[in-house]
């Protein structure tokens, strides 16, 4: 191959001495969930692990890896010899709490790394303790925040992304990229929005633009690289961005990435931000990520919020992103959806009365659909009918690809004259010339390249490809081409269409596929190019011809495709350069647009443009200007230069790798059906083009898509069916995971095992047709999984967990009752032994659990528990007063930032700080309670001493007494309330006895005057 090429060099998996026979490409959307980001996290270790499998290097020992691999020979296989599938992964996109794992994902496949930093992240900062944003973390790495802004430190959070990607950055030994090309998507709200134009009929309008979609890409072809050390700050700010759930986490600023960066454990000198010339040209290399500059505002200074708020199934990318794909060999492409807590409205009885009817909703529940319930209903009906859409028109170009081959097939004399036909470039011009059809064609393809030339300038001069300005700038290109061209659009599309000769080559490809394919219309084919020696389509030979031809043509379409993205991203090349010296004004658009001048400058409208109405004249009257005529023809001229040498070379090589087409042999044989349709490619292209155009069709590959969601793998259980969740993370809104670590491995682990699961049956269907086989790679995989996560501290925290599950499940809550349950919870509490003060269990029954615990006892363990849904209950109480006490904070500060004068945020303060401290002094066997309980009965001691002192000779000092003493039984009956929660004894009872006594003491300080009066008189 040419060395111009800078891909990625594509070994093979060990065993395999053959290129891949196909591609399976894969797209991912993963949704937002909060914790559930750990159960995502195990799937995207696995979706690594598939795409690693079969890049060359050899399985790692233990891994998922090696299963993938025999996969990827069963799929590439068939039925006629060996052979194997490369997996890719390509598009990812995600919000919130996937935005994080698709950030880190697509970092790894760029870098070839793993994901080993994110997962440490997960367990073991996924840490409620250690996210409470009151500085009261036993790891604080940020100073605290005072008042606090959030209820959680999003400081905290960006720093341990940030040090967690550059641990990825600072690999000993660099890896190769797993993939060519990738593009990440991640969804942010901008808080103040974006102000854009919109181009009426009549005018222009303005909107804010709240949604914004943070874009990052690798090409090994045009060199393009948005995951590198430089770029590491910013993938932590958008991981950040898009998790910024309300309340949780406060929204983000990029500004405060150049301090934040030198808090994390990270060395300074590697991401010098501080610096102020580091700081600016990281903004400069970043601005992209943002689009043009907007509305007076730097982009450092814009506030974003959690990419949930407004597209938290962000399918829309992945949609836009199909057509500008391109695979380097025969593919399919699948869609995975990553959904940890799927929805069931078919269930959900809301809305009806006991009949069945709806509701009459009053004003507050309307008021609540229309403000927060509704707006955060997102389904994927649209995307997906979308991509039904989509599947149905490339259905319907195969269809008319067939037709027109057999049209051409029954007009063609494709006997012994064809062999030797040359190449004819003449033919279809002078078929144009006379033809209507063949004139709208050569029309459409004319008005595809001046609207790609005119996005091209737009995204060289900084505005979006959908925005406005592109309206202007295809209606001048438009107004140049008429004036430099006239009617000759050949001329202009020989000089700077490469996008038809990238057509071609990929339409040839895709007949060379069908042949191998065995398709119907190809064996026609076939039948009527060969006659007899049509039978030799299927030999070894044949294949191993058509493969060799399809791979030259390959790589002639590498070279031409990046020609065609270097012309775009080469900023120092000569059309950017031209671009940049076009003498156009930014009011010269908005004059095209709207008439009117100035609408940024503020100046008039020239006298002798005030009378033009229409957008295309007054485009052709701007092209009076010398300056900017000149200037389009200058970028022209570097478009025809950059692309010229590539296309000659094209040629050459394409036209001598098809000369040889005479004879039986099966070489002569490939390359003269392949001719065929090179030669005819403009009868086939004027049937394709007008149906592909403006449509998202793309690669021209149908998408399947599935879901990954604990209830579609059933292997090991079947959540719907026992009705027994998988997950802790979806306890407490979804923020479950964050209060055990415990919990957090139990939803990694069963991610990876779910993932596995669902990413072998869905790749294995309509290719393995044994179930068994599927079933034994899926067993496989789940072997392996469980073993290497089995880690000494994991499989101690499994066996937390199935102890907690059983306990859960024979507490006086649970399914069961009666006298044998009765007895049941009493053995388990003393195998346990959970005495007084003590919530650990026995240690002989820890090791009892350890030892069974092993891979296969974990899987049979799995197949029976649920996760227990209760938390550590001293953590839980002390979580909950410190959010209380945060939460205060936050309104009380707010109340004196607006000049408010309510005092809820002073009171929930107090409040968090009186149950906090109750916490402590509940602790059984800490110093707190010793104090604490020294402390009251001090107190009833001293207040019964006033009592008694008081009745004799003063009725204040008998009230004082008798408060302090009502005040010290209440706070240790309190107290040991909370101690009966924290040991998970009943403490309903004790609240109860708290209120019999409050009330008896309160009918005692009501009696009080009276029996004070009567022992005065008696001493008396």
């Amino acid at each position: 191959m040419d060395a111009s090429i800078a891909a990625v060099p594509k070994s093979r998996p060990h065993g395999f001495d053959i290129p891949p026979t196909k591609e399976i490409r894969i797209a991912v959307v993963m949704y937002g969930g909060v914790s559930l980001a750990i159960y995502m996290n195990g799937v995207t270790q696995e979706l690594l692990s598939l795409v690693r499998a079969t890049s060359g290097d050899p399985p790692r020992d233990g891994s998922t890896e090696a299963v993938y691999l025999e996969l990827a020979r069963h799929l590439g296989g068939g039925h006629d010899g060996p052979g194997w599938a490369r997996f890719v992964v390509d598009l990812i996109s995600g919000t919130s709490a996937g935005g994080i794992n698709g950030v880190f994902l697509a970092k790894a496949l760029a870098k070839g790394g793993d994901l080993a930093p994110l997962k440490d992240v997960w367990i073991e900062e996924g840490d409620l303790g250690k996210l409470l944003n009151d500085g009261l973390s036993a790891d604080p790495c940020v100073p605290p925040q005072v008042p606090p802004r959030s209820l959680l430190s999003g400081e905290r959070m960006y720093v341990k992304l940030f040090e967690a990607l550059a641990r990825m950055d600072a690999a000993a030994v660099p890896a190769r990229p797993l993939v060519e090309d990738l593009e990440l998507a991640v969804t942010a709200t901008d808080l103040l929005g974006r102000v854009v134009p919109l181009s009426l009929s009549d005018g222009l309008v303005w909107e804010r633009k709240h949604k914004h979609v943070f874009r990052f890409r690798y090409s090994s072809e045009d060199g393009a690289d948005d995951f590198g050390q430089a770029d590491t700050p910013f993938l932590a700010f958008a991981a950040r961005c898009t998790s910024s759930f309300p309340v949780a986490f406060e929204p983000m600023q990029l500004a405060t990435v150049r301090n934040l960066v030198g808090f994390g454990k990270v060395s300074p000198g590697a991401y010098p931000l501080s610096a102020p010339a580091v700081w600016d040209q990281s903004l400069a290399r970043w601005q992209v990520f943002f689009g043009e500059p907007c509305g007076g505002v730097r982009d450092a200074d814009r506030y974003y919020t959690d990419g949930g708020v407004l597209n938290n199934r962000p399918f829309s990318p992945i949609l836009e992103a199909l057509d500008r794909v391109k695979a380097d060999v025969p593919h399919e492409r699948k869609l995975f959806y990553i959904e940890p807590s799927p929805e069931h409205p078919e269930w959900d009885p809301s809305g009806k009365d006991a009949e069945g009817r709806p509701k009459r909703p009053d004003a507050l529940q309307n008021a609540l659909a229309a403000l927060v319930g509704l707006p955060s209903k997102q389904p994927i009906r649209d995307s997906l009918l979308q991509l039904k859409d989509r599947n149905a028109l490339i259905r319907r170009i195969g269809t008319i690809v067939t037709d027109v081959v057999e049209t051409l097939l029954g007009s063609l004399d494709l006997g012994e004259d064809y062999e030797a036909r040359a190449f004819d470039t003449g033919r279809f011009r002078d078929e144009v010339a006379t033809h209507p059809a063949l004139r709208a064609y050569q029309g459409l393809k004319t008005a595809t390249v001046i609207e790609d030339l005119a996005r091209r300038v737009a995204r060289v001069l900084g505005y979006p490809d959908r925005s406005e300005e592109v309206l202007s700038l295809q209606a001048l290109v438009r107004a140049w081409f008429e004036v430099e061209y006239g009617h000759d659009t050949m001329a202009f599309l020989i000089e700077v269409d490469i996008s038809y000769r990238l057509r071609r080559i990929q339409f040839v490809k895709g007949r060379i596929q069908a042949l191998l394919r065995k398709d119907p219309e190809a064996l026609r084919l076939a039948a009527k190019l060969f006659g007899q020696a049509a039978s030799e389509v299927g030999t070894p030979a044949f294949r191993s011809e058509a493969m060799d031809l399809w791979h030259h043509l390959n790589h002639e379409y590498l070279v031409l495709l990046q020609c065609s993205r270097k012309a775009q991203s080469d900023a120092a090349g000569g059309i950017h350069v031209a671009i940049r010296d076009l003498k156009l004004a930014p009011d010269d658009l908005y004059y095209i647009l709207t008439g009117k001048w100035g609408v940024l400058a503020g100046s008039a409208v020239p006298a002798d443009l005030e009378q033009i109405s229409h957008r295309e004249e007054r485009a052709r009257e701007l092209l009076r200007k010398e300056a900017i005529r000149l200037g389009l023809d200058g970028v022209r001229d570097a478009i025809v230069n950059h692309y010229r040498p590539a296309l000659e070379v094209s040629r050459q090589h394409i036209r001598k790798e098809l000369a040889d087409r005479t004879g039986g042999s099966p070489r002569a044989m490939v390359r003269r059906a392949a001719f065929l349709f090179f030669d005819n490619f403009d009868y086939f292209d004027a049937a394709i083009l007008p149906i592909t155009t403006g449509t998202d069709a793309g690669e021209l590959v149908p998408v399947e898509v599935a879901r990954i969601s604990p209830e579609d793998a059933v292997a090991i259980r079947n959540e719907v069916q026992d009705r027994r969740p998988k997950l802790a993370g979806t306890a407490l809104a979804h923020f479950g995971a964050f209060l055990e670590r415990s919990w957090r491995r139990n939803d990694l682990l069963w991610g990876r095992l779910d993932g596995a699961e669902r990413l072998i049956r869905t790749l294995a269907a309509g290719h393995i047709g044994s179930p068994a086989l599927v079933d034994r790679l899926i067993d496989k995989a789940h072997q392996r999984i469980i073993a290497e996560e089995l880690s000494a501290q994991a499989q101690a925290d499994a066996a937390g967990l199935v102890l907690g599950s059983l306990l859960e499940d024979l507490a006086p809550s649970g399914r069961q009752s009666g006298p044998a349950a009765r007895e049941q919870r009493e053995l388990v509490k003393r195998l346990t032994g959970l005495p007084v003060g003590s919530p650990d269990p026995n240690p002989g029954l820890m090791a009892f659990l350890l030892g069974a615990l092993n891979p296969a006892g974990l899987r049979r363990a799995l197949q029976e528990y649920a996760p227990s849904r209760e938390p550590n209950r001293k953590n839980a109480l002390a979580y909950l007063s410190r959010s209380v006490r945060i939460l205060g904070r936050i309104l009380e500060d707010i109340g004196q930032a607006n000049k408010l004068h309510g005092q809820l945020g002073a009171h929930l303060a107090q409040a968090g700080s009186f149950l906090w401290g109750l916490v402590q002094v509940s602790i059984p066997g800490s110093m707190a309670e010793a104090v604490f309980r020294h402390f009251t009965a001090m107190a009833c001691l001293f207040g019964a001493l006033m009592v008694a002192t008081g009745l004799a000779f003063s009725l204040p000092v008998t009230q004082a007494g008798y408060a302090i003493l009502v005040l010290a039984v209440a706070l240790h009956v309190l107290t040991r309330a909370v101690r009966y929660r924290l040991l998970g004894r009943p403490w309903a009872r004790v609240l109860a006895a708290l209120g019999g006594i409050l009330v008896l003491l309160g009918l005692g300080w009501y009696l009080l005057p009276q029996v004070q009066a009567k022992v005065h008189g008696l001493v008396r």
